[in-house]
């Protein structure tokens, strides 16, 4: 961490040195590396070393404070650190299993909305009639542009609902886990599964999601599937914190 440079062979040792922000001049000393090399020279996170011209590459990198800087950003820009909670998304999306909602989840759909603590953090914090629930339910289940998920678990039990609005190649996102299903971890999950399967299956580029600037727990689920703050606006005149996830930062 304290140094300026690092002289290494394009191996696995460089996703360290990107993580640490520190600049690569590296040389090639096995085919098996040759990928790798060329990849972080594309991406401009090292510089080739050819040991012909040593000096002058050494030379070249040292006297360029901006291009060492450049080089730091760019790999730790790669390289975030945040690598095993990705892989265990990966492994662990197989035991979310999403399935389109139908006429028959209309009431259980409605008893999850009027939960409590779901009206608590919505921005219509006022119970939900039956009929006008019903009426909503059934044209959200026509709507072309309107996506309505059940997230279930190896058992076939239900636990999360979500509802994507399409709108071009943009996506809103909301979400609720069912009572007794929160604060066990479940939300982050969920999300990136759901936006996962968005992704695969339509040419949406973008997912949105508004939240209640109190409700730390949605906050932190979504900045942990990937969604990043994009600023503050208003839903039905109360304020909202906009977190968007893009397609290429699907990871």
């Amino acid at each position: 961490t304290a140094a300026d440079l690092a002289i290494a062979a394009p191996g696995v040792t460089c996703w360290e040195l990107a993580y640490l922000g520190v600049p690569m001049l590296l040389a090639t000393l096995a085919e098996n590396q040759r990928a790798n090399g060329e990849f972080l020279f594309s991406r401009g996170i090292a510089q080739q070393l050819d040991f012909r011209s040593f000096r002058g590459d050494l030379a070249k990198i040292s006297a360029s404070r901006r291009l060492r800087q450049d080089m730091r950003l760019r790999g730790m820009d790669l390289i975030d650190g945040r690598g095993l909670e990705r892989v265990c998304r990966h492994l662990c999306a197989r035991l979310v299993e999403l399935r389109p909602a139908t006429k028959a989840d209309i009431r259980e759909w409605w008893e999850w909305s009027n939960d409590p603590d779901v009206r608590a953090v919505s921005f219509s914090s006022d119970p939900i009639p039956w009929e006008s629930h019903e009426r909503w339910f059934r044209q959200r289940l026509d709507d072309p542009d309107c996506r309505l998920l059940i997230a279930g678990d190896s058992a076939g039990t239900g636990f999360a609902q979500i509802r994507f609005d399409l709108d071009g190649n943009t996506a809103l996102i909301s979400i609720s886990l069912a009572p007794g299903r929160r604060g066990q971890g479940r939300g982050t999950q969920v999300i990136w599964t759901a936006c996962d399967s968005l992704f695969r299956s339509s040419p949406i580029e973008r997912i949105e999601a508004l939240i209640m600037p109190d409700n730390a727990a949605s906050i932190r689920a979504f900045e942990k599937a990937g969604f990043v703050s994009a600023g503050e606006t208003e839903v039905k005149q109360r304020p909202a914190r906009r977190f968007v996830l893009e397609r290429g930062q699907m990871k």
